[in-house]
């Protein structure tokens, strides 16, 4: 339960918030939880970065940092 996702407290969260996870990760666990962070979200959104860990390629990052901030 400590590594839950905390929905309640995220539906709190009133701005909008950028959830990414990685397809390359280790730990498949995680997109799930990617995915449910940002689904109990009001704002939230979810993107899953193709090819990338947890050492993400700026190059990678940075389009999508780009087009969330600019939305």
């Amino acid at each position: 339960e400590e590594a839950a996702v905390p929905a309640e407290r995220a539906a709190d969260l009133a701005i909008p918030a950028l959830v990414m996870d990685g397809d390359a990760t280790p730990y498949p666990f995680m997109h799930g939880t990617a995915l449910a962070l940002a689904h109990a979200m009001p704002h939230g959104q979810h993107r899953t970065l193709g090819g990338q860990t947890h050492e993400v390629a700026a190059a990678a990052l940075a389009p999508v940092l780009i087009e969330f901030f600019a939305s």
